[in-house]
């Protein structure tokens, strides 16, 4: 049986084509920075509309930056289907990489960061690969134990004490490399001049396989500007706004 060569052309650059718009167009970048957001402060957003009544953070996503420290993206602009990823890991990954609002689903939350983020490392790594990543590394990672068992003073969540951010930065670190630089991010309300503990930024690798240090950066990511004086809130769950305990979360189940 003869084959159309053109007819086989054409068949291979459309396939090569659709690859390149549903999947990526990836970038160069420097790191992946891997962001857990502190779940009451998000919670105490009332647009968030949030779903879970638990005290912990909640890994938000692993994103690629450049050498400055800047994320980059969004890489795509159409979600592509990734059902097949999500079945392959839906029991790891609703347990380490949950949507936290009742608006979205747990697999639109995950579209949603791969098509504003992970696509622009698909070129190191591919959806399954960047998916597995999230899985171990939020496997591994437990902030909140990490700033309890801080010293000399441990850091508790608390509706009345404050914290200074070099003490929550300097608990982390202690954990993943004392001289490896992280990144805070602080949350303000109107009306409420206070700084509240949004997220936590902990840098890898470009295989988002080992810790590496956050280039120096002078973004305050809404946090105040002299971080060894000034005081932030790191609140429990009862100062945030639960509007719905259920969890809408379905997980996409097997075939």
């Amino acid at each position: 049986m003869k084959i159309n060569f053109w007819l086989l052309v054409s068949y291979l650059t459309f396939f090569m084509l659709s690859w390149v718009v549903l999947y990526a167009q990836p970038v160069a970048y420097d790191h992946i920075q891997m962001v857990h957001t502190w779940i009451p402060t998000y919670c105490k957003d009332r647009n968030n509309a949030c779903s879970r009544r638990v005290t912990n953070f909640n890994l938000h996503g692993l994103w690629p930056a450049n050498a400055r420290g800047y994320v980059l993206g969004p890489c795509l602009t159409t979600p592509p289907d990734l059902d097949d990823v999500y079945r392959a890991l839906r029991l790891n990954l609703g347990n380490y990489w949950p949507s936290l609002t009742s608006r979205w689903t747990n697999k639109r939350f995950w579209d949603h960061e791969w098509t504003a983020h992970g696509s622009c490392s698909s070129n190191v790594l591919p959806p399954l690969q960047y998916f597995t990543a999230a899985i171990t590394q939020g496997s591994r990672t437990d902030i909140t134990r990490w700033l309890r068992v801080a010293r000399p003073r441990p850091i508790q969540p608390s509706d009345s004490a404050l914290f200074r951010q070099s003490d929550i930065e300097n608990a982390i670190k202690a954990v993943i490399g004392v001289n490896l630089n992280i990144y805070v991010s602080c949350r303000q309300f109107r009306g409420d001049v206070r700084y509240y503990l949004y997220e936590i930024h902990i840098c890898l690798d470009t295989t988002a396989t080992n810790y590496v240090s956050c280039p120096a950066s002078t973004s305050l990511r809404g946090c105040p500007a002299n971080k060894d004086d000034a005081l932030i809130k790191y609140i429990t769950i009862s100062s945030a706004s639960i509007v719905d305990e259920e969890s809408p979360n379905e997980l996409i189940q097997s075939s």
